[in-house]
């Protein structure tokens, strides 16, 4: 039988899965789970993040309870490591490719998925056990892009964490989900959150609107410390690439004279890039420049939230 892509052992003669052991054996077919094929060539012209959903999709289909890392990869939430394996539910023996963990059984739901069944974490449960068992980093994206995409809550966050409150991993979990607020609009903003935490800072404002002083809107930075007047901004594709309908002159023409307006208003900002970011030079700056600021006019505020 074959769907979606998939083929299935399940109800073939013993002459069909001996030709399906064949085709696999040859390199032919790729077994993605018990029972569960894909046609070699088209799997590999599949990009990394999709093979592995297959993978987890597989593992579903086999009957297994899908968790963790791979749960949010079939919620379509953004996980940014290609895993070599599948988190699981349960089963004293799982077969190769698969990693076993804890989960309470009372987290497990079914979800319709590409015309199957699929037994898996609910999205908070999901966010819960990446952030016991991953790195904060995977968890605070996994977890802000579920809350943006209401998927789930904070409130319903703080319901797994208590169910988890004395299992393994829970110090770690505890620390990672109060960096989910569902604020940051973006993968990178949700990674600069988590490196201002890890460096020490004390928490930003996320998403604070920002008035000139005749309160004329200029513009929303991703982070701002409004005590010390100072901004961080991390520069996108789309800012330099046109949005919106813009053309790329445009939108950088567009970006600049908004900074300067920030500037005029007595704001310092912080540009981070892809490239700052990695070499973490951005960090460097915001030291340089913590203490050259003064107090903003809380008048000239509007909106937003603590960062954590």
């Amino acid at each position: 039988m074959e769907q979606g892509g998939l083929i299935f052992t399940r109800g073939m003669s013993s002459a069909g899965r001996a030709k399906i052991t064949r085709l696999n054996t040859n390199g032919a077919l790729i077994k993605l789970g018990r029972g569960v094929y894909h046609d070699a060539e088209e799997f590999h012209l599949l990009l990394p993040s999709e093979q592995y959903r297959l993978r987890c999709l597989a593992a579903g289909i086999a009957g297994y309870e899908v968790v963790g890392v791979s749960a949010a990869a079939l919620w379509g939430l953004p996980v940014s490591h290609i895993y070599s394996r599948v988190d699981v539910r349960g089963k004293p023996r799982v077969a190769p490719g698969l990693l076993r963990r804890a989960v309470p059984p009372e987290c497990v739901i079914k979800k319709g998925i590409d015309g199957f069944e699929i037994p898996l974490t609910t999205p908070a449960a999901t966010v819960a056990d990446i952030a016991r068992w991953y790195d904060m980093h995977e968890a605070v994206r996994v977890g802000d892009a579920a809350v943006i995409r209401r998927l789930t809550t904070i409130q319903a966050l703080h319901e797994e964490e208590k169910r988890r409150y004395r299992r393994h991993g829970s110090p770690k979990m505890r620390q990672a989900l109060r960096l989910i607020n569902g604020l940051s609009e973006s993968l990178r903003e949700s990674d600069v959150k988590v490196a201002l935490f890890r460096g020490g800072f004390p928490p930003p404002q996320q998403q604070t609107e920002i008035y000139d002083v005749r309160m004329v809107f200029i513009g929303r930075p991703d982070f701002l410390y409004p005590e010390r007047s100072l901004a961080l901004e991390y520069d996108g594709w789309n800012k330099t690439h046109g949005y919106y309908g813009n053309t790329a002159d445009r939108a950088i023409n567009l970006e600049r004279a908004r900074e300067r307006r920030l500037v005029s208003e007595g704001i310092n900002l912080i540009r981070i890039t892809k490239d700052t970011y990695a070499s973490g030079v951005w960090l460097d700056e915001l030291k340089a420049m913590w203490n050259r600021g003064v107090p903003f006019p809380q008048s000239q505020l509007r909106g937003g939230g603590p960062a954590w």
